[in-house]
């Protein structure tokens, strides 16, 4: 959830500038159980009863974390109007650094015990910047696009700190709950708008959103890809003061997104994955505005 209050000035005919405060909350939470196919290990006759006698059974809570914070941050932005017809934009938003108090279980963490550990997880939402533009190239047709870059190099890792325990060095127990690795990342994106009347609008685009990881570095648990955007939609001036507008956007996959990860289970045992990620996502969205 954010709040934003902000405030702009406009320098004269061509120069706007805007700044803003972000007001985050946010809450997560994360889990991993012993997979089903454990029983099957610990059914092996090969293997040692030293190690049978360890392994928890199928679906045994081995790590769950929940909590929340609330965090700031800031967004400034400008606009120049090279005439009438053409003007182009800039913002940025900075990163927000949050940090997800709460408690943790699992026998991961509680060792079986039936008790809440204090915990936390940092996490940041990224910074990210648009350069975007408008062009009305007719009376009825206009042109835009826009070049987005988001700073997902930050989300590194997920790690969990536990305040309560603290090492020889003065340094707090952690625990790398998943190795991520994201990469900073780009959309491109061009679209178009028609007017058809005073009453009816027609919008349509697409989009390249390039992935945030490296083929070497997908996991299960993101399993990121590049990904194609096509949308469209249309306004409806109800009154000179009312207006309705409904969008509809596809979102695929794009090119290969192979998926090779190991995952420990307790140090235990392993189990290696390999495969493809694919997928799509439907959007709607309906919006209505009155100006008083």
């Amino acid at each position: 959830m954010e709040f934003n209050p902000n405030i702009a000035y406009r320098i004269d005919d061509e120069f706007t500038v805007g700044a803003s405060l972000r007001i985050v909350y946010g809450e997560g939470e994360i889990s991993a159980t012993t997979p089903s196919w454990i029983d099957a290990i610990k059914a092996n006759p090969n293997v040692p009863e030293s190690i049978v006698e360890q392994l928890p059974a199928a679906g045994t809570e081995l790590k769950s974390m929940e909590g929340d914070d609330i965090s700031y941050g800031w967004k400034a932005g400008a606009s120049w109007q090279i005439n009438k017809n053409h003007r182009i934009g800039l913002a940025y938003h900075s990163g927000v650094e949050l940090e997800l108090d709460g408690s943790a279980a699992g026998v991961s963490y509680d060792g079986g015990q039936d008790v809440e550990i204090d915990g936390y997880l940092p996490i940041e939402i990224p910074a990210f910047a648009e350069l975007a533009s408008y062009h009305q190239l007719t009376d009825n047709w206009a042109m835009h696009g826009s070049v987005n870059w988001t700073e997902w190099s930050v989300f590194d890792q997920l790690v969990a700190y536990f305040p309560g325990d603290v090492k020889p060095t003065g340094d707090l127990e952690s625990d790398v709950v998943k190795e991520e690795n994201f990469k900073d990342n780009w959309r491109y994106s061009i679209g178009s708008t028609y007017t058809v009347n005073d009453q009816w609008t027609l919008r349509a685009g697409v989009a390249l959103d390039k992935t945030a990881v490296d083929d070497e570095h997908r996991t299960t648990t993101i399993p990121d890809s590049d990904r194609l955007w096509f949308s469209m939609g249309t306004g409806y001036q109800v009154t000179k003061n009312l207006n309705v507008d409904l969008a509809v956007t596809y979102i695929r996959m794009h090119g290969d997104a192979p998926i090779t990860e190991t995952q420990d289970l307790l140090g235990l045992a392993s189990v290696g994955y390999s495969g493809e990620a694919t997928g799509h996502v439907w959007l709607t969205g309906l919006q209505v505005s009155y100006k008083m």
